[in-house]
This record gives structure tokens, sequence and C-alpha cells, in this order.
């Protein structure tokens, strides 16, 4: 077995969402390499694969990015990159992410069907693209003058603005395949998680407080998380309504994609360490069964590399949130 296999650890635990009509129980699966003191999962595609980082001790020294398929991680590094966060993939395996080059210069980049683009908004000091649908269609934010934070979606060459009306910052995290874009804005100093129908902005009902709309499925069912107590809760709304998704034992979890068989991706803090997991509502196959796409890894082998070449040393520890409040500018969502 190649450096890094996964060793999948099945929570033998179901739990039920409170939304009446959602398909409530799920069955956990965790997702922690040997070795790794903190994963997290940014993004998951229709047939169960996965994008995220790992890191190892002691934390969180060294940060490993991968595309996960069928029980196996492989890295990721586009040429030139010394620091690579990957953070969408649509469901033929092409992946949206940020990489760093030695000169310390930062780009947003896709690979779609193998071929590697980077992305900029024209006028913008940085970009960062965050997720991607089946046409390749990309959203994201960027820095604009003075430092401020807007949203933006398109596709590369044709982009268009994801601006809140009245808000000090947007960021648009996640589309999906009938151009819906979910993502976060700030008002008043407060956070909140939004839908985007066609310029139709509708703020999420979340309870507590700092709202955050990380992913949209073709059903239009919305994940994401919020904050109350002080304690970070996944969440799901369907149609309106919003169960909160919490793996058992917990004491954060973090929701941050669902595919269209509601399939639920994030990342969960159990003592002082976090761990990937995806849920997977009762009935569908487990994701180490699934029949997964393959020509995905094939459309990445541009980059594929051994699991042992790092990206260099984090300074990030405990929970971590992708995006925030007054979030400072340049500071990406993870």
């Amino acid at each position: 077995m190649r450096p890094g296999a996964i060793a999948f650890a099945t929570l033998a635990l179901l739990t039920a969402a409170s939304a009446p009509g959602y398909a409530t129980d799920y069955s956990y699966t965790t997702i922690s390499p040997p070795g790794s003191v903190d994963t997290y999962i940014s993004g998951i595609n229709g047939s169960g694969q996965v994008v995220g980082d790992y890191y190892t001790s002691p934390c969180c020294s060294t940060e490993y990015p991968f595309v996960y398929s069928t029980g196996t991680f492989s890295a990721v590094s586009p040429p030139g990159a010394v620091r690579t966060d990957l953070f969408g993939v649509n469901d033929s395996g092409d992946v949206v992410g940020q990489y760093t080059n030695s000169a310390n210069d930062s780009y947003s980049f896709t690979d779609i069907g193998g071929v590697v683009s980077i992305i900029s908004v024209p006028t913008a000091s940085i970009t960062y693209a965050q997720g991607i649908d089946n046409v390749g269609q990309i959203v994201g934010y960027y820095e604009g003058s003075g430092d401020t934070i807007q949203g933006f979606f398109g596709l590369p060459g044709s982009f268009t603005a994801v601006a809140v009306p009245g808000a000090t910052e947007t960021q648009a995290l996640g589309i999906n395949n009938s151009g819906q874009i979910v993502g976060a804005y700030t008002s008043d100093g407060n956070g909140y998680a939004f839908v985007d129908n066609g310029g139709d902005f509708t703020m999420l009902g979340l309870p507590g407080n700092d709202g955050i709309a990380y992913g949209i499925n073709d059903a239009g069912e919305i994940v994401g998380d919020f904050i109350s107590g002080g304690v970070i809760n996944g969440f799901a709304d369907v149609d309106g309504s919003i169960s909160t998704i919490n793996v058992p034992g917990a004491r954060f979890t973090e929701v941050s994609g669902i595919n269209d068989a509601g399939q639920i991706s994030g990342e969960y803090f159990v003592g002082n360490q976090n761990y990937g997991f995806i849920a997977t509502p009762v009935g569908i196959p487990e994701p180490a069964s699934l029949g997964l796409l393959s020509f995905g890894l094939i459309a990445l082998g541009w980059f594929v590399t051994d699991l042992t070449a790092p990206n260099p040393p984090d300074t990030r520890t405990g929970a971590r949130r992708r995006w925030s409040i007054g979030m400072a500018a340049g500071e990406p969502r993870r």
C-alpha cells in the first residue's frame, strides 16, 4: 500500500436531524489518514470524491492537500507550488483551489479536463476561487481597492459580481448546476448566510449567529454552519426547514458540501483534533464501496504526487472555520 492510503473508521452512529421530510438518518465515515493530527474536508462531488487537506504532528507543522477517492488519498501540488489548498470539486473531478509559489505569490487555479488555468478577476489584488460546477462556472471572492471583499461567479474571462445589497463584505462559496450560489456576507458587524437565485438574495434563517453557507446541491439543499453559544454547528436547509447536523460526540461540526445523493462532507472536532467526515444517508452505500469515477484522478494526473511532499508550516490549531466575520484582508477562508 502506497504512503498515505486511507484508514477508514466508520462511526457506528446514526443521528436524526429535526426537519420533517428530510432524510435524517446518517452513518458517519471518518476520514483521518495515519499520522495526521488534523484533517479538513472542503467539498464533495456526486461520486463521493472529496478534496481537503490534513496536518501531521506537531500540529500544524506540515500540511498535505489531497483528493480522496475510493479509499485512498492522492496528494496534489501544481508545478512550482510550495503551498496548495483545494476548495471544490465537480462531478467530472475538476478541481479549484489556491497555490503559492516560492516568491510568495498566490494564485487561484482550476484543473478542468487536465487543463490548468490561473483564475483572476480583473482589477483584483488577489482572487480566491472556491467552487466549480459541471460546466466550469466558478464562484469565489476577491480583494478590490481599499481591501474590499467582493463575491464573483462565471466562466473564466466573463465574471459577474455577487454582492448582497447593503453588505460590507460578500463571499460566494458554493454553486450548483442551476447556477444557484451560496455564501456569506457581513452587515452591521454581523455575519449571515445567503442563497442567490439569479440576483435574488435570500438570507437563511439560521439560529445563533455568524452563519455561513458553503454548499448547495442541484435540489437546492444548502449546507454550512453557524455559531450558537460559542459552539460551531453544521446545518442543512431543505426548502427553508433548518436541520442541525452535528457528529455525535463532537465539540464542533462544520459542514462543507452536499451532493445530489444527500451525502454531506465536513469536519468535526474531538478533544484537540479535527477529523474529516462523510455523512451518508442510511440506505446509500458507504463511500468506500461507491463506484467512484476513476477519470477524476486521471484528469488530475498532471500534479498527483507522493503524500510525502508537504506544504510549508502552518500555525493554525484547533477547530478552524473557513470564513469569519471581519476577516482580515488577504486571509483565505481556510
